[in-house]
């Protein structure tokens, strides 16, 4: 769990009947390598996705339609999943754990020329868990700043830098023109000692201090923490010592 920080107070998310949400028009089918993204993304009703100003979502949107375009198989729900203003929106609204297990689901619809896409923005978001959020940022346009540190030729990097008049950009020295290999990275409030992957690879257990910390190994969202009385070393099976 991350310390310090200041709860929020800048986005709101309002709920929206499902019929209503159901409603909301969506872009156009992505085919192959092209993306089409709206104009007017569907989940902001209103103020400002970049500086979070005067923002409110609708929730219901954002919790079902993605979603409901994955389990459908429409290739529709990689435009979203791939833009900026869907993670920063997801970001707002406390569903980056839910957003990485999107990102995940939609791996099978996406083409080969547009994997490179997801797995930037499964890593991105990944890599930024502690950074994003429901919360007071340092800097509210935090989201598309770290998105231009992405490659130049992925779908997260062009989506930001439409929105670049908007904040005062900083220019990244030596930026990478390949994913880098950080997949997820968790912020616990004590040292970690040792970690150990389930065997059906779902799970990833993380000795903390005198305690267990077992999380989602797609989501990073925490599963459960075992207490122990005594400093932990190790953790694993039976022939663990």
């Amino acid at each position: 769990p991350e310390q310090g920080g200041t709860e929020v107070g800048q986005g709101q998310v309002q709920n929206t009947p499902a019929a209503a949400a159901q409603a909301v028009s969506r872009p156009s089918i992505a085919k192959k390598s092209t993306v089409e993204r709206p104009e007017a993304p569907p989940f902001i009703l209103s103020g400002d996705i970049v500086s979070r100003r005067d923002l409110t979502l609708n929730s219901a949107w954002l919790d079902k339609h993605v979603s409901a375009l994955i389990q459908k198989k429409d290739p529709a729900a990689i435009q979203y999943l791939t833009s900026i203003e869907y993670v920063a929106a997801k970001a707002v609204s406390g569903g980056l754990h839910r957003l990485l297990r999107e990102l995940a689901d939609a791996q099978v619809l996406a083409p080969k020329d547009v994997k490179r896409d997801i797995e930037c923005v499964v890593r991105f978001v990944g890599k930024h868990l502690s950074v994003l959020g429901p919360k007071e940022l340092p800097i509210q346009s935090a989201a598309f700043q770290l998105a231009l540190q992405e490659p130049d030729d992925t779908a997260l990097c062009k989506s930001a830098s439409r929105y670049a008049e908007k904040f005062s950009s900083m220019e990244w020295l030596n930026k990478p023109k390949s994913l880098g290999s950080c997949v997820m990275r968790l912020d616990f409030d004590d040292t970690v000692r040792c970690v150990a992957i389930s065997p059906d690879g779902k799970l990833v257990a993380s000795a903390v201090g005198k305690k267990v910390v077992v999380v989602d190994r797609v989501t990073g969202e925490v599963k459960g923490t075992l207490s122990q009385g005594a400093l932990l070393l190790a953790i694993g099976g039976p022939e663990a010592n």
